[in-house]
């Protein structure tokens, strides 16, 4: 330890876990993650030929949307179905057809379709279950 002041000592502990760590992982070639769920928390455990390395519990804290610059913390994320996913890029897709219908004036509803338009160039919007 060089001086004694408490961001050292932090140092000092963080370099000592991570060649632990490292030294422990080295012994393996290859790993497998299995994410599991308790009661309450979030369990990560990765093994190495078969056998437990580390288990821990994990907690996301965010996500941030960069197309919109949004942050929004990790307990207000739903758990959306993956077939509602797949129907929303296909509508974002969609948008540049849309802007098409709206320039040439194919249907005299073009309000609607200039909401359809904002909705699907929007990352903002988002159902919830």
């Amino acid at each position: 330890m060089s001086d004694n002041t408490y961001s050292s000592i932090v140092k000092d502990d963080n370099k000592n876990l991570t060649r632990q760590l490292k030294g422990l992982l080295e012994k393996y070639q290859k790993f497998d993650v299995q994410f599991g769920k308790s009661q309450h928390e979030d369990l990560l455990d990765i093994y190495g030929n078969g056998k437990i390395i580390l288990s821990a519990r994990y907690e996301i804290l965010g996500v941030y949307d960069i197309g919109c610059n949004l942050f929004m913390w990790g307990k207000n994320l739903q758990i959306v179905d993956r077939q509602l996913i797949k129907i929303s890029k296909k509508i974002k897709k969609n948008a540049v057809e849309i802007q098409k219908m709206i320039l040439k004036k194919k249907y005299s509803d073009t309000a609607y379709l200039e909401k359809l338009l904002y909705y699907s160039r929007n990352n903002i919007f988002f159902i919830s279950p």
